[in-house]
């Protein structure tokens, strides 16, 4: 009884592994999120920038509006059209970036919720089996010393036995429903 006992701690033990290694993929997608999420803001600057050069060239030449300045003139606007469109599409994309930066972050806060939960009911089975061992101890001393009847002591062992087991199905019943 005790050794699959120690087996089934044992296999929450190695469940506990994959959920860490989901964990550590989410925290480094989310890091290579936050790299993405930088360079578009740098992209954005520099857009806002050039526009700011455009739209100054733009006041200069509308003061002396002749032959070459006129075609000059028609391209900086058309370039300036497409800098903001630019603009504008960055910046939607820097707004989706971020909000799927938080989803990552709140599933980071939920998976490692998960992890302690895990920990804590691993915990309570290393505890349980420890009591359990004491038990079947104390049941020996008591058969060694008292010499109580054989039939007596087997009817007893099956009671700790049955119950032990009920306790710790329940517990990886529990355990189970809490990793599906």
């Amino acid at each position: 009884k005790c050794e699959s006992e120690r087996k089934k701690v044992k296999k929450l033990i190695e469940l506990k592994r994959p959920v860490e290694l989901r964990l550590d993929q989410e925290m480094r997608r989310n890091l290579e999120l936050q790299k993405d999420f930088k360079r578009l803001k740098r992209l954005l600057s520099r857009a806002t920038k050039k526009i700011k050069v455009y739209e100054e060239r733009e006041m200069e030449s509308q003061l002396n509006l002749k032959g070459e300045m006129k075609s000059r003139y028609s391209e900086m606007v058309s370039e300036v059209d497409r800098l903001r469109t630019k603009v504008a599409e960055l910046s939607q994309q820097l707004d989706m970036e971020s909000k799927k930066g938080m989803q990552l972050e709140a599933q980071n806060r939920e998976l490692r919720e998960e992890l302690s939960t895990l920990h804590g009911n691993c915990e309570k089975l290393e505890k349980s089996k420890c009591q359990l061992k004491e038990e079947v101890a104390k049941l020996q001393h008591h058969l060694e010393t008292n010499m109580v009847d054989h039939s007596q002591i087997e009817q007893y062992k099956r009671e700790v036995d049955e119950r032990a087991g009920q306790e710790i199905r329940q517990k990886l019943q529990e355990v189970n429903l809490f990793l599906q």
